[in-house]
């Protein structure tokens, strides 16, 4: 049984937020996806560093307390470094590309927001009380996230109309970002009833391949059908959906479930490979009311 996680963000700063990323996205005068990180770089007049150098200036080389916390960041592999005062970003050249443009918008995050870009200006990030430090990751993370959809962009798009797992691709390539970050939008954005479980490949003794979930996420409205526990834990070998292990290609089945009420359902998963996780998009049929259930539930008893 897999553990749903709500994709719903308990951030009282949302709305802030998302104007700041509007204003943002409107002073580079963008209007529609992907979001160009250099306008943004170039508007909030900051520098990349791809990597870390201690012979550059600012940053690098300012007194001997500073370089020792630089050094203990690298390493405790950090993945990125906002220096407020000499306008510099460094983020970990290794990261995968989608990572990498994440994390970038995470740091214009810290400098975008005002109560983050006061506060760095006077102190460290490593000097802020752990709950402090947390919730203004979560909200770097939300700008980011808000950045890179362009706010509404996406809602506006799939709103009420549930994604078909062999598009997701083409919606991801959209905004210049990864499958998974995506499909988590997607999941978070959509009123429809919707979740997303991310998997992992297990070999069989069989020597055959299995999907094992490491995770779900689902939105509001799938938890209220569903609750947090999904009846299911991956795919066994011989399911249709380890089909996509082989293939490559997305795979879309129905599925019989139980919802938390204890109504049999049934579902849509769409299951998609990447190479090193599985991502299965669920969405459920219409959910038959009680008395009906109860009835068919009785029809087939007496059957």
């Amino acid at each position: 049984m897999t553990y749903l996680h709500s994709t719903s963000r308990n951030l009282q700063t949302a709305p802030e937020i998302a104007e700041a990323v509007r204003s943002l996205l409107i002073a580079c005068d963008v209007s529609e996806p992907p979001t160009p990180l250099g306008h943004l770089l170039e508007q909030r007049k900051l520098i990349m560093q791809e990597g870390m150098s201690f012979r550059e200036p600012g940053l690098f080389r300012r007194t001997k307390y500073r370089m020792t916390r630089i050094l203990a960041k690298a390493v405790r592999k950090i993945r990125g470094i906002l220096d407020i005062q000499e306008r510099i970003i460094w983020v970990e050249p290794l990261l995968h590309r989608h990572r990498r443009f994440f994390i970038k918008l995470h740091e214009i995050g810290h400098d975008v927001l005002k109560w983050h870009r006061d506060l760095f200006v006077v102190t460290s990030e490593e000097d802020l009380r752990r709950n402090v430090r947390r919730l203004f990751e979560s909200e770097a993370n939300h700008f980011a996230a808000e950045c890179t959809f362009q706010v509404d962009d996406m809602k506006d798009r799939v709103e009420g109309t549930a994604l078909d797992i062999v598009d997701l691709a083409m919606l991801a390539s959209r905004y210049n970002a990864s499958l998974v970050a995506t499909a988590r939008h997607y999941v978070s954005v959509q009123p429809l009833p919707a979740a997303l479980l991310v998997g992992g490949v297990v070999e069989c003794s069989s020597g055959k391949q299995a999907i094992r979930f490491r995770y779900g996420i689902a939105n509001q409205e799938f938890l209220r059908q569903f609750g947090h526990n999904f009846p299911l834990d991956g795919f066994g070998p011989d399911h249709p959906a380890c089909e996509s292990l082989i293939s490559g290609t997305p795979i879309a089945i129905p599925l019989n479930v139980v919802d938390h009420r204890g109504d049999e359902r049934v579902v849509t998963a769409g299951t998609l490979y990447t190479t090193y996780e599985t991502l299965t998009l669920i969405h459920p049929s219409r959910r038959p009311s009680r008395i009906f259930g109860r009835f068919f539930r009785g029809v087939r008893r007496a059957a």
